[in-house]
């Protein structure tokens, strides 16, 4: 019988990395970064006495703690994660005998801090020295490093041009101090007597050490599995905290699987409406590949500067439909009609105009989806076609359309050149009336408005749902970050503030990338493209020989009995 090659978890550490291969990745992460340059130069020091650390060496160093301790980001454990690779310091030109000391580390962050939020108000004094930053790194936000960073853990041959986003919540190590319970501790911190309370938008006001921090709804109604969350997660579904826009890449449609990366995780408060840190996201991103399209759920159907974003960045997008947006029908110029979010002639069969009811593989049967997918399909036949792309004239998206007998999708009494036409004569018939009007078989031009709903594949196709079923990939990263790889818990981070938290949860996704890329590699039997490059040595895969199968035994009191005289039914012995 034919050997097979396999993969034995327990020889290879497939999920755990060595102190020497965590630190060579690291540096090789580092030095391939190529706005780093510029970043390390905008923060030397100009007068005082010289860093302890290079930011290079800083840099590596907490790469190698998160790939050493991915579960931990507390700032006090990357020392013990520095003593790990001791032997490798010189490499950083670190000396022998070198302490790392927790202050260091939380200057260099802070340092970090004052460089992304532009914050040159006061000079900080410390034993590392005097910074004087933003020379060459002017207005760069810590989103755009945390994308650029993070796609530079993604090898070029497995980027797409499609990604998928959804948004996971993210506590704060500092709890609110409540105006009701001006007792309540917070981190170990006691809420001044005349402090300053904010009042939430849902009328709470309330005080808290991490100034950032805001109240924010769950994005779902389970919260995670032993976190130590508030009392406010039962009360009101909410936490208090930031938001992880989680971005990764999804292979395009009809291409082979790509390992789940992350490209992108801007954070903002919780609660907030603003989707700047989005587009500063994606913008890091089409600076370095193609993007064409955007995979959502319906969570974001409510935000309306969303689409707008996408339109002026060239983006698509692939989304699910609220139940109040799958009813809307409505007469678009008298000309055609507005359904599910996509214009159709009004020519539409009446059985067709009404809520198809959605897809779903939870509630309902394979065959009544079935059954949903042939209306959508039918639909679709109706629907008008992108004739040109959306322009923007005189400041107003615009984009044109061409009708479905246009397009030789369906038949219309107004138009004869379709039943004159033999190759057409299996399309359905609208029921359009003859002089009534209908552009059918016309251009028409949609505004702003309807281009908002634009989706690249039409609601409830099977095409959508093919592409829509791609976000699988996103959720699958939210469970490595919650559990698999590590879990971003409230008090994985124990610092306050957007920046600070964004930095670490940069290096940490970026040790997470690191990993699944490694895990993709190795099940597929296929080296882990980091040891390729580092010219490490090559995993050997073992070969495993299926055995005959064996036949369970039954247990000793399942065993027939014999030799027992047993009285007939009915009858006594």
């Amino acid at each position: 019988m034919k050997a097979k090659l396999v993969l034995k978890s327990d020889d290879i550490g497939i999920n755990k990395l060595t102190p020497d291969e965590a630190f060579h990745r690291a540096v090789a992460l580092v030095d391939s970064y190529d706005r780093a340059h510029n970043l390390f130069e905008s923060l030397k020091t100009e007068q005082g006495r010289r860093r302890v650390l290079s930011w290079r060496a800083f840099f590596v160093l907490m790469q190698v703690h998160f790939l050493l301790e991915p579960g931990t980001a507390k700032l006090e454990d990357v020392r013990s994660s520095a003593t790990r690779v001791q032997h490798l310091w010189p490499q950083l030109g670190i000396k022998d005998g070198f302490e790392v000391r927790y202050h260091h580390i939380e200057s260099y962050l802070e340092d970090l801090r004052r460089l992304f939020e532009q914050d040159d108000s006061a000079l900080r004094f410390t034993d590392n020295g005097t910074m004087k930053p933003w020379r060459g790194f002017a207005g760069t936000h810590v989103d755009t490093f945390n994308a650029l960073y993070l796609l530079n853990t993604i090898p070029k041959e497995l980027r797409s041009t499609d990604i998928a986003l959804d948004a996971t919540h993210y506590e704060s190590w500092a709890k609110p101090f409540s105006r009701d319970k001006p007792r309540e501790s917070s981190g170990g911190v006691k809420a001044p007597p005349k402090a300053d309370f904010t009042q939430d938008a849902d009328g709470r006001k309330y005080w808290s050490k991490d100034p950032e921090a805001n109240f924010g709804h769950f994005t779902n109604n389970r919260p995670s599995i032993g976190s130590k969350g508030s009392v406010e997660r039962n009360l009101h579904n909410t936490f208090h905290g930031s938001h992880l826009e989680v971005m990764t890449m999804v292979p395009r449609m009809g291409d082979d699987s790509l390992p789940v990366l992350a490209c992108a995780t801007p954070m903002h408060p919780g609660g907030a409406a603003d989707l700047s840190q989005i587009a500063r996201s994606l913008d890091a991103i089409l600076q370095e590949c193609d993007l064409d399209n955007v995979l959502m759920d319906r969570g974001y159907t409510n935000r309306d500067d969303l689409p707008q974003m996408l339109l002026e960045r060239g983006l698509t997008k692939t989304q699910d439909l609220m139940d109040n947006q799958r009813v809307l029908v409505e007469t678009l110029n008298a000309d055609a009609l507005f359904v599910d979010g996509w214009v159709y002639s009004k020519g539409m069969w009446d059985s067709l105009k009404v809520d198809l009811g959605g897809i779903s593989r939870l509630k309902n049967t394979s065959e009544e989806n079935e059954r949903r997918h042939n209306l959508y399909e039918a639909r679709e036949k109706f629907a008008y076609v992108a004739k040109t792309k959306p322009k923007k004239r005189g400041g107003v998206w615009k984009q044109e359309l061409k009708g479905p007998a246009f397009a030789r999708r369906v038949r219309c009494v107004n138009y004869p050149k379709t039943y004159r036409d033999q190759r057409l004569a299996n399309l359905p018939e609208t029921l359009c009336t003859p002089g009534n009007g209908c552009t059918c078989g016309a251009s028409i031009t949609i505004k702003e408005e309807l281009l908002k709903s634009r989706q690249r594949n039409r609601f409830g196709t099977r095409k959508w749902l093919a592409d829509y079923g791609r976000r699988s990939l996103v959720e699958n990263y939210n469970s490595m970050i919650r559990g698999d790889i590590t879990d971003i818990r409230r008090g994985y981070t124990r610092v306050f503030g957007t920046v600070k938290n964004g930095l670490l949860m940069t290096f940490a996704m970026a040790a997470v990338n690191l990993i699944a890329l490694r895990r993709w590699a190795l099940r597929r039997l296929l080296q882990d493209p980091y040891a390729v490059v580092l010219g490490e040595n090559p995993f050997t895969f073992h070969a495993r020989h299926h055995r005959a199968a064996r036949v369970q035994q039954p247990a000793a009191h399942q065993l027939p009995t014999y030799g027992k005289a047993v009285a007939p039914p009915g009858v006594s012995k």
